[in-house]
């Protein structure tokens, strides 16, 4: 007899458990949203892609600069959510500015390289330092997954074939 309320508790807590889960979840992706924005304004300003530029975003937030840890594996993971966000805001753009009928697929494809290209200027002087982080042994399947996307992306552009993920 006392299997059925124990079961229901047991299930209780679960239930709480996952919302309780799903609800950190979404805190934590709204935190290193945030963080992310304040430490681009860093890296722009001269900081260059740091952990002292993520530091210094989670300081401008009002944070301990310890927040620097919200990015585990450092700045190389700034760099993964820029690459992110550039892929969306090209895809984006490409949606929104569709080919000409018959332009040449070269010309198509030096938009969409164009496109990335711009988002990259505020960052040239210290896109070198990005690669780098990216190259690292540790970080290269990341990269790979963010490099694939943005070929994906060009390519289906190129070929007519973009559409929304």
């Amino acid at each position: 007899k006392m299997m059925a309320p124990t079961r229901a508790r047991h299930a209780l807590s679960r239930l709480a458990a996952r919302a309780f889960s799903d609800s950190a979840d979404a805190s934590a992706a709204t935190q290193r949203a945030e963080l992310y924005k304040a430490s681009m304004k860093h890296v722009r300003a001269g900081m260059g892609w740091s952990v002292e530029a993520i530091a210094a975003g989670a300081q401008d937030l009002g944070w301990s600069p310890g927040a620097h840890g919200i990015y585990a594996r450092g700045a190389a993971e700034l760099v993964e959510d820029f690459a992110r966000e550039t892929n969306a805001a090209v895809r984006q753009q490409l949606l929104d500015t569709p080919a000409v009928e018959g332009q040449p697929t070269a010309d198509k494809l030096r938009h969409a390289i164009d496109l990335r290209l711009d988002r990259l200027k505020p960052y040239a002087s210290s896109w070198a330092q990005a690669i780098a982080l990216q190259a690292l042994p540790h970080n290269v399947r990341h990269t790979a997954h963010t490099v694939g996307e943005a070929v994906d992306i060009t390519w289906d552009y190129g070929h007519d074939m973009l559409a929304l993920p």
